[in-house]
């Protein structure tokens, strides 16, 4: 069985209407340290246990979303509904994933960037700005969005370089 890495404490804020606790570690791993203070989480189904994954900051899940492996969220990111953060993923600043959006691999959203629907990024695929990527759509490979694009609509792929 996978010892526990964090604990769910008494600090609470609301976002939707929703309960979210900070979280704090119970052992150290990666940069994290025993004590240290994480983001928040509606339930300790959002944040596994296992890997080097981690909140720090401000960041937020809400609803069913779930980050595993060694994927990271700072700043103020969040995820909400069923959305999913694997592999070496991480999140910065204002970005969220929202709907069944994932990231895999080494995929990187920063800025004010978004997912929604069943969007994906994969690989070292990477957004920035305000860029919104909806619809079923996917980035692989180095693809990469940014400044104020919006891609939407449904398709296998796209292998753009903005």
């Amino acid at each position: 069985m996978t010892q526990r890495k964090y604990k769910i404490t008494q600090e609470m804020k609301i976002i939707n209407g929703k309960e979210l606790f900070r979280i704090r570690a119970l052992r150290s791993f990666s940069d994290v340290r025993t004590g240290d203070l994480g983001g928040f989480v509606q339930s300790k189904h959002n944040l596994s246990h296992d890997g080097n994954c981690w909140l720090y900051h401000n960041s937020c899940m809400l609803d069913n979303s779930k980050v595993s492996d060694n994927s990271c969220m700072y700043g103020y990111s969040s995820m909400y509904d069923n959305s999913s953060l694997h592999g070496d993923s991480c999140m910065y600043g204002y970005s969220s994933l929202h709907d069944s959006s994932s990231m895999h691999g080494k995929s990187r959203i920063h800025d004010q960037s978004k997912l929604y629907c069943s969007s994906s990024l994969h690989d070292n695929s990477s957004m920035h700005g305000k860029s919104i990527l909806s619809g079923d759509r996917s980035l692989r490979g180095s693809d990469t969005i940014q400044g104020n694009s919006v891609l939407t609509g449904y398709s296998d792929e796209i292998n753009s370089r903005s």
